[in-house]
C-alpha cells in the first residue's frame, strides 16, 4: 500500500498541468454543488416562511370533510366552525401552540367609482391574526382598527384606483344564496414578503362585519389557523390536535400547511430542485473532463503500466493505483471547492443578495435572499464529488488493469 501511495503521489506531481486542469474541474464541481444545494435550501426556507407567516399558518383546523382543501381557492363544503372561541382556548392549553386565530373566507366583488374586481375575502380577527400571520405587512396606512375597515394588496388597489381612506362596496353571496353588500373603507395596503404573487387577489376585513354580512352566528369561522412553537413538526402536532379535539367531542379536520397550500407548495418544491438541473449539466462536463484526462494518462503511461505488471504488480494493484490517484486529486480539489463554497455561503448568509427587480422577490422569497449555511451540505457535497470522481475513473482504470505486460510494452 505504501508503494502504491508513493507511486500515486509521484505520478500526480509529474503530470502537473493535466492534474491542475482536472483538479480545477473538480473544484468547480464541488463549489457549484455547495452553492446549488445552499440556494435550494435557502429558497425553500424563505418561501416556506413566507407561506406559513403570510398565508396558511402552520396548521389549519376546519369542520371534518373528505374533499381536497386548497386555501387559495377557498374550497369548502359550505360548513363552518362553531364555538370558535372555546376551540381556541382548548388549543392554547397545549404547549406546542403559540397563537390561534379564526378566519372566514368567501368570494366577493369590490366596486369603486370607476372599476370593480373579484377578490378572495379573508375576514380576520385584528387582535390575533397578526400573531399567526406576522408576514402580512402593512406597506401604507394601518391595520384594521375600525369595524368597516378593509385591507387591499397593492396590485388590487392599483386595479381599483384607490388609496387608504377611500370607500368601496363589497358584494357577495351568503350561504343561503342571497346577495348582500357592505360599504368598507380602505385602511391600508398589505404585502406578504416572498409570496405576494399568491396573496395579491386577497382582501382583508374584520371578521365581526363579515359574519353580519353573511348572516352567520357570532362565533363562527371557516377555519382556525395555528402558529406552532419553533421545532414542532406540523404532522406530529396535527395528530395531537386531532386527538385533543376528539376527546372534547369535536369532529375536525387538522391539516399541516403543505396539505392546503396547493400550487404554492409545488412551486416551493420546484424552486428547491431546479438548481439541481444546472448542477447535473455541470457534473456531466466534469465527468467528461475527468474521463478524458485519465484516458490520456493511460495512453501516455502504457509502457509504464507494462513494466509494473512485468515486475509482478497485480491487476488489482494497477486498478487501485489509478483510483488512488483520482481519490487524492479529487479529495484535495473537492476539499478546496467545498471550503470556498462554504465561505461564500457564510458571507451571503450575512449580507444577502438583493432582488434586482420586484419580480425576483418571489424567486428569492423576499427582497433579499439570505443563504443558509449548513455543515451537512458541505459534508454531502465533498463526499458526493469524491465518489462521483472515483466512479468516473473506474472505466479508464479497469482498462489499464486489463492490459497484459506484452501488449503494454509493445505500445509505441
Amino acid at each position: 500500500m505504501r508503494f502504491l501511495l508513493g507511486t500515486a503521489v509521484a505520478n500526480l506531481r509529474r503530470q502537473k498541468r493535466r492534474n491542475l486542469l482536472t483538479g480545477l474541474m473538480i473544484f468547480l464541481g464541488a463549489f457549484n454543488m455547495v452553492m446549488a444545494f445552499s440556494y435550494g435550501q435557502s429558497v425553500e426556507q424563505a418561501l416556506t416562511n413566507g407561506a406559513v407567516k403570510g398565508l396558511t399558518g402552520h396548521l389549519q383546523i376546519r369542520p371534518y370533510s373528505e374533499g381536497k382543501i386548497e386555501v387559495m381557492y377557498l374550497e369548502k363544503d359550505g360548513s363552518f366552525l362553531t364555538a370558535t372561541g372555546r376551540l381556541q382556548e382548548l388549543l392554547l392549553t397545549h404547549p406546542a401552540t403559540v397563537a390561534v386565530t379564526p378566519r372566514l373566507t368567501f368570494w366577493g366583488i369590490l366596486a369603486g367609482e370607476s372599476a370593480e374586481t373579484g377578490v378572495a375575502m379573508a375576514a380576520v380577527d385584528p387582535a390575533t391574526d397578526p400573531l399567526v400571520f406576522p408576514g402580512l405587512k402593512v406597506t401604507k396606512g394601518s391595520f384594521l382598527t375600525r369595524r368597516d375597515g378593509l385591507l387591499l394588496s397593492e396590485s388590487t388597489a392599483r386595479t381599483l384606483g384607490v388609496k387608504p381612506g377611500d370607500e368601496l362596496l363589497l358584494l357577495t353571496q351568503t350561504p343561503d344564496e342571497y346577495l348582500n353588500g357592505i360599504n368598507l373603507v380602505v385602511e391600508g395596503l398589505v404585502k406578504a414578503e416572498g409570496i405576494s404573487l399568491f396573496v395579491d387577489y386577497f382582501a382583508y376585513m374584520g371578521i365581526t362585519a363579515a359574519r353580519d354580512l353573511l348572516y352567520l352566528p357570532e362565533d363562527s369561522s371557516s377555519f382556525l389557523a395555528v402558529s406552532l412553537a419553533p421545532g414542532v413538526k406540523e404532522k406530529t402536532a396535527a395528530a395531537v390536535y386531532r386527538s385533543l379535539t376528539a376527546q372534547e367531542g369535536w369532529q375536525l379536520r387538522v391539516d399541516p400547511w403543505r396539505e392546503v397550500a396547493g400550487i404554492l407548495n409545488g412551486v416551493i418544491m420546484a424552486a428547491k430542485f431546479l438548481p439541481g438541473v444546472g448542477l447535473g449539466v455541470i457534473l456531466l462536463v466534469i465527468a467528461a473532463g475527468i474521463a478524458n484526462a485519465l484516458l490520456i494518462s493511460l495512453l501516455e503511461r502504457t509502457k509504464e503500466i507494462g513494466t509494473l505488471m512485468a515486475l509482478g504488480t497485480k491487476r488489482r494493484e494497477v486498478l487501485g493505483l489509478f483510483l488512488l490517484e483520482t481519490g487524492i486529486l479529487s479529495g484535495i480539489a473537492a476539499g478546496l471547492g467545498v471550503f470556498a463554497g462554504g465561505v461564500v455561503v457564510f458571507l451571503l448568509g450575512r449580507i444577502g443578495i438583493p432582488a434586482p427587480v420586484e419580480a425576483m422577490e418571489f424567486a428569492f422569497g423576499g427582497p433579499r435572499l439570505y443563504y443558509v449555511f449548513s455543515l451537512p451540505v458541505l459534508v454531502v457535497s465533498f463526499v458526493a464529488i469524491v465518489l462521483f470522481s472515483l466512479a468516473v475513473a473506474v472505466f479508464p482504470a479497469r482498462r489499464a488493469a486489463a492490459l497484459t505486460p506484452v501488449e503494454a510494452l509493445r505500445e509505441e
